[in-house]
């Protein structure tokens, strides 16, 4: 099933500011944070 439609994520980081980005749906949450430059590279080290 396609599904149509533009998916979004939102919350806040840890100082508090609230942020809206883009989803990957099927996806996973941690790449759309990364993508979103809001965490490093998870693999890193």
């Amino acid at each position: 099933m396609l599904l149509n439609g533009k998916w979004t994520v939102s919350g806040k980081d840890c100082k508090g500011n609230h942020f809206t980005i883009p989803a990957t749906v099927p996806g996973c949450i941690h790449t759309d944070l990364q993508t979103a430059g809001i965490i490093g590279d998870f693999y890193w080290r």
